[in-house]
């Protein structure tokens, strides 16, 4: 089955982490799921057992140990339409879906690994150790203007790090590479935004000519401001602060 490189990460990532979510944790009672049973549903819909969780995620679960033990007769699990998800799921695949080389499935792995080493363990002050210095040397000077558009680049900034975002002076606060979240502030402002910094990153397949959604520059290293505040709620449901604000 061809299978996309996002996706593969999401599914190594979460079959690291499943222990942690698993039906009989957070219960005390065996799981009622039984994934041969749904494996003939799934390939009927051009669909496999990697795609569970995500189908399972989908119905608001944590992951496939709360699915029933057989897909529903049906296609409905309580108000979610199970059918949609198949069909939308199997259109995202093959809108995305390459070949990769056993080299780079390796590659693939280590890094999610090395995500989920590392993943969280950010701090607003803290700075992460890797640092930039590797990415940008001289203590940042020679890298001044450079873009940060890969995840290494990204993931390597430090609490402090003046950067632009879409040409607009902002300084890094934090980065949670397990959630692919950058959060920031507007240079002299005090209120701390997000966005997701996948947004932000080419990759390997991407046309020479495509320009990631938002464009990143290093400006070089700086402070952390002090007395940051978190954004006012919006009233509504669903609502979130974001650089898309």
């Amino acid at each position: 089955m061809k299978i996309t490189k996002r996706r593969l990460r999401k599914i190594i990532r979460e079959s690291l982490l499943a222990e942690t979510i698993s039906h009989e944790r957070e219960t005390g009672l065996p799981s009622e799921f039984v994934e041969d049973n749904w494996i003939p549903w799934l390939a009927e819909r051009g669909l496999g057992a990697e795609d569970l969780d995500d189908l399972a995620q989908f119905t608001g679960a944590p992951d496939r140990s709360w699915l029933p033990a057989v897909p529903p007769a049906d296609g409905m699990d309580g108000p979610a339409d199970l059918e949609l998800w198949a069909r939308n799921k199997k259109a995202g695949i093959r809108e995305g879906e390459i070949k990769i080389t056993k080299r780079q499935l390796q590659r693939i792995i280590r890094e999610s690994i090395d995500e989920i080493d590392v993943g969280d363990k950010f701090a607003i002050g803290k700075p992460d150790s890797r640092g930039t210095d590797h990415l940008f040397p001289d203590g940042g000077r020679s890298g001044i203007g450079s873009p940060v558009d890969t995840f290494d680049k990204v993931e390597a900034l430090q609490p402090g790090d003046k950067i632009l975002i879409n040409k607009k002076p902002s300084i890094v606060v934090d980065i949670n590479s397990f959630n692919a979240s950058l959060t920031y502030v507007a240079d002299g402002k005090a209120t701390l935004k997000d966005l997701d910094y996948r947004m932000a990153v080419r990759y390997d397949d991407d046309p020479a000519d495509m320009l990631p959604e938002i464009e990143i520059t290093y400006m070089g290293k700086g402070q952390l401001p002090q007395r940051l505040r978190q954004p006012p709620r919006k009233k509504g449901p669903g609502r979130s602060y974001s650089v898309m604000d």
